[in-house]
């Protein structure tokens, strides 16, 4: 393994703040051993601290990150309290911050990360060898009686999905079973944990062939934080939008696992990376989705839980939501759905759906312009 610049030579390819300049940051102590030497807590300590310098001369790699929260598919040695705690290694007892101050010989080898999580998952599960098709799925959609769950549910009817709309209200589930025949209906409160689990059982009856779950179902309404009749509508939301998506995806994950192209696909918003000031609690609950669906993604690829996680991130949409079907300021619903399917068709196995026009938004952090769009939404 190439240990990177030497200690005495300085990047040239990145800004030379003492955060981020690698081997020259005075942190640094010991050098960086080859990938097949044994480490030792101390020699741990020190690259945690400290920066590793990787192959092509970055200050930190993934090897830094592996060492510091002691997963990865190499073997390792038996953490200290703190990072079973899951609090890094300088939060444990201060017996374990003595005992890394000292070498120490390796303690036995841990078994790779998958082994050690197929353990708590159960059996291995096959990885789904294609990314999400477009045609010949079964898809719960959850909101799916309006707006843009309404609109992906014809979409992906008419592209030959069987397409199940969940929503609280029967008559709108009737009308819409009735004009579109074809397309099935489930009466389901994504805020109620029993109406979840009737719909579960009523699912996995009833289309035991589902592959893939739409979480879509949100409220958003302005909220005035200074006056305390807010609180309530805060709460909705985070009942609804969040808990919401929380409790579907563990009630019907099992349902997904081992099946062919399943997808969790979860529809979040432009405002989960920029807020808008006038409904923070919907912005707060749609980065807390952003948030999740990083997550859960990770968790199901490392358990080759076979199941993708897509996150369709919408700008403001001609909706019924918070009374925007009329603005100019948001995008057509037709010209959305057309934007979002045609990106989903041209890579199928993104991560993310982000349209032309909310892609200004979600980019504003890593294009530095997060100040001017905070401003420019504020205003809008």
């Amino acid at each position: 393994m190439a240990h990177g610049p030497s200690r005495t030579e300085r990047r040239t390819d990145g800004p030379t703040d003492r955060r981020t300049d690698g081997p020259t940051d005075r942190r640094w102590s010991g050098a960086a051993p080859s990938a097949d030497a044994p480490v030792t807590s101390s020699s741990r300590r020190r690259w945690v601290r400290g920066r590793r310098p990787g192959n092509d001369g970055s200050a930190v790699t993934a090897q830094t990150v592996i060492l510091a929260t002691g997963v990865s598919d190499r073997r390792l040695p038996a953490p200290g309290l703190g990072e079973l705690t899951g609090r890094g290694a300088f939060h444990g007892s201060a017996r374990d911050r003595r005992s890394m101050d000292k070498p120490s010989s390796p303690a036995p080898a841990r078994a790779p990360l998958r082994s050690r999580l197929r353990a708590l998952t159960g059996p291995p599960y096959r990885r789904s060898k294609t990314p999400m098709k477009i045609t010949g799925n079964t898809i719960l959609i959850t909101g799916g009686t309006s707006g843009i769950g309404l609109g992906l549910a014809l979409r992906l009817h008419e592209a030959g999905n069987k397409v199940i709309v969940a929503g609280r209200r029967k008559e709108l589930l009737d009308e819409i079973t009735a004009e579109h025949p074809g397309i099935d209906a489930l009466v389901l409160d994504v805020a109620d944990p029993d109406s979840i689990a009737r719909a579960r059982e009523t699912v996995a009856a009833s289309h035991p062939g589902l592959n893939v779950l739409v979480n879509n179902a949100g409220i958003m309404l302005r909220e005035n934080l200074l006056d305390p009749a807010g609180l309530p509508v805060a709460e909705d939301h985070v009942t609804v939008n969040l808990l919401g998506t929380i409790r579907m995806t563990y009630a019907f994950l099992p349902l997904l696992v081992g099946k062919d192209d399943a997808v969790v696909m979860n529809v979040t918003s432009a405002l989960a990376f920029v807020p808008y000031q006038s409904t923070p609690t919907y912005s707060a609950t749609k980065a807390a989705l952003h948030s999740f669906s990083e997550s859960l993604r990770i968790q199901l690829a490392s358990a080759d839980a076979g199941v993708q996680v897509i996150e369709v991130v919408p700008p403001g949409v001609r909706t019924t939501l918070l009374g925007q079907e009329d603005s100019e300021h948001a995008m057509p619903l037709d010209d959305f759905l057309t934007q979002a399917l045609g990106l989903l068709r041209e890579k199928p196995d993104a991560k993310e759906i982000v349209v032309e026009r909310a892609r200004f938004i979600r980019d504003a952090v890593a294009t530095g312009s997060y100040d001017d769009v905070l401003a420019m939404i504020a205003g809008s």
